[in-house]
């Protein structure tokens, strides 16, 4: 008899767990299997062969014919290295927990079909042929909205297709699924999709075609990438600035991390598409001299362009109806119903942060040490850095004007959809945010998008990304500049890459567009260069200042936490951690302990520490050094 340590899906148990089995013959490590649990059959993984237990064990019922091949361990390595996984955590992301349908799942051969397209741009033959001239390698492909991307992405699937090699499309929202492979259908070309609202027969089929290597063009969200590949000739990360490509629990990674890795070791290429690519990326980019690809022009003519509008919120003049909506925008709104086109309306926020601005002149609480927005906290009537911990008393009158109006409150889509029903009482509205609005759900709207069969869509930056909705001709962006108040190092980042993508949904060669840009800032250079598409006066900005704050991608960084009942208590934890830190870290600048952006969750203080340095492995040497209790995340996107 033979003994097996198994890990089992993580769905059955509270925690990763690896429990021992037996089983008569040899099985190979990583191989799949069924086996007993809590009165249940549950697929597992052989991790290795173990010594006869003192105790008594169950058998494995189920041996599969399925192994994970070398590019899976290839990836289960990085994990444990790179973000400091144990081997239990990393193969938990391989786990197809619906591994019982694929024995009788039947994978249909598909071919690419002759279909009518018009002709390439310049700038997507361009592109195309750049592409084809570095072919295992990774590209920054910087593509406007509307420049045509997609049909560069279909291009270059059909050539790996060709070769017998499959082509990996990840979009970073289920809803963006649709309109892919809608793209690509058109195109001729055949799809298998893959994300976690399908059925389990629909997602083993889609595991199983990537096991039994069949040429394919697969289109999915971060979540394919763990998919059992062996043959893999391109990958592409659409919208590859989008925060839904981090994960935030379990494993801290970033999809264009392992994508990175994937590619290397397959010979692919990766490509990272985006109108606003991430400034590291582009940094990276430059650093290690890879390509990087320029589209400006716009994939389908128009004779007509965009005109944006630049409406300033100090100016109460322009507020006459509501105060957050001007009286321009509310006369396009109604222009373009009379006209039967589509109105989007974009609250530019994230979370639930506080304004702290003068709505007088615009001057905004900044932190001193971070060059980041300070967040307002009414118990204490104080403003506070929640990545350095700096705090100062809130002004009773602008610094700058003297103007009494300080504004430190946060407005919501709930209340703009209300009253805009309210003042449009025939208009069909729908609201779209993280707060009413899952994945699945813009999924299955994507049709009524389309059509148009929606007047105004109101909602936050979950409606900017990658949508293509060809009867919008208004866009009105609420408050340009909420975002750039949010108190995190990234907030002018994302904030460039929302406004660009906000105003890059109309003028796509559909028809003329008029965009409403409301801001307290209208001289704000950010925003100023949004508007003209100016990036890379943004880029060049951005690096200065991470240069001169000491951020990533200048250094590299990490965020450690740690969670109590009692305020006190953790921080006596936090500091004692940061006193033995600084001592065995020299290399390292530490920020904090100071309590995070939402201290207080189900009862609990979290107090967080920054970690900045320039080598990497300082941040995994300190990761394994933690004491229990404490979490990490070695790539972070934001330090909220």
């Amino acid at each position: 008899m033979n003994y097996y340590e198994v890990l089992v899906t993580q769905e059955y148990t509270a925690a990763t767990s690896v429990f021992t089995y037996s089983f008569e013959g040899e099985i190979t490590p990583f191989t799949f299997v069924i086996v007993p649990l809590q009165k249940k059959s549950v697929v597992g993984i052989i991790v290795k062969k173990a010594p006869k237990p003192s105790f008594v064990t169950k058998p494995i019922t189920t041996v599969f014919p399925y192994v994970l091949g070398t590019l899976q361990k290839q990836i289960i390595r990085f994990l444990c290295d790179y973000y400091v996984a144990t081997e239990a955590q990393a193969l938990q992301l391989f786990m197809p927990s619906f591994l019982q349908k694929t024995l009788t799942v039947k994978v249909p051969k598909q071919a690419i079909a002759e279909a009518a397209l018009p002709p390439l741009t310049p700038d997507q033959n361009a592109a195309i042929m750049q592409l084809q001239s570095v072919a295992s390698d990774t590209v920054v492909l910087h593509g406007d909205t509307g420049s045509g991307k997609t049909r560069v992405y279909i291009e270059q699937a059909k050539s790996v297709l060709t070769s017998g090699k499959t082509a990996v499309i990840l979009v970073p929202e289920i809803g963006l699924i649709p309109q892919m492979q809608a793209a690509f259908k058109t195109a001729g070309v055949p799809t298998h999709i893959y994300h976690s609202a399908l059925t389990p027969t629909e997602r083993a089929a889609a595991w199983r075609s990537a096991y039994d290597a069949l040429p394919q063009v697969l289109i999915g969200t971060r979540s394919a990438l763990f998919l059992p590949f062996k043959n893999i000739g391109l990958m592409v990360l659409d919208e590859s600035h989008e925060p839904a490509y981090k994960q935030e629990e379990g494993i801290r990674y970033h999809a264009s991390r392992v994508a990175s890795i994937i590619a290397s070791q397959q010979g692919a290429q990766l490509i990272l598409a985006s109108a606003t690519p991430q400034v590291s990326d582009m940094y990276l980019a430059h650093q290690r001299a890879k390509t990087i690809i320029r589209m400006t022009q716009t994939a389908v003519q128009t004779d007509s362009g965009n005109t944006i509008h630049v409406i300033d919120m100090t100016d109460k003049a322009n507020f006459s109806q509501h105060p957050m909506l001007s009286t321009p925008l509310l006369q396009a709104c109604e222009q373009a119903l009379q006209r039967r086109e589509q109105i989007l309306i974009y609250l530019n926020r994230r979370g639930t942060a506080k304004i702290v601005l003068c709505s007088s002149c615009g001057w905004q609480a900044m932190c001193p040490t971070c060059d980041i927005g300070l967040t307002y906290h009414h118990d204490t009537h104080s403003l506070l850095c929640h990545t350095c911990g700096f705090k100062q008393a809130l002004p009773s009158a602008c610094p700058t004007c003297a103007s009494p109006d300080i504004l430190y409150k946060s407005a919501g889509t709930k209340a703009l959809a209300e009253w805009l029903q309210k003042h449009f009482k025939s208009a069909r509205i729908s609201r779209f945010d993280t707060d009413n609005t899952k994945a699945e759900s813009l999924s299955e709207n994507h049709s009524a998008l389309q059509k148009g069969e929606v007047d105004i869509l109101v909602g936050t930056q979950m409606l900017v990304k990658g949508f293509d909705l060809p009867k919008l001709s208004v866009v009105g962006i609420v408050a340009a500049d909420l975002s750039l108040n949010i108190p995190d190092v990234t907030a002018e980042e994302r904030t460039y890459q929302l406004l660009a993508q906000a105003i890059g949904r109309v003028g796509r060669g559909h028809r003329s567009g008029n965009v409403f840009i409301q801001t307290y800032q209208p001289e704000n250079d950010v925003i100023k260069q949004a508007i003209s598409k100016n990036y890379d006066a943004f880029y060049t900005t951005q690096i200065e200042q991470k240069k001169s704050f000491y951020f990533p991608p200048i250094c590299h960084i990490a965020t450690l936490w740690i969670s109590k009942k009692s305020a006190s208590a953790v921080m006596v934890s936090a500091q004692q951690v940061l006193q033995n830190l600084s001592k065995n870290c020299t290399n390292c600048l530490f920020l904090g302990p100071v309590q995070t952006f939402h201290p207080k969750k189900r009862g609990m203080v979290t107090v967080q520490i920054v970690v900045k340095t320039t080598h990497r492995q300082d941040l995994a040497t300190i990761a394994k050094s933690l004491p229990s209790g404490w979490q990490y995340d070695l790539e972070p996107i934001n330090l909220l």
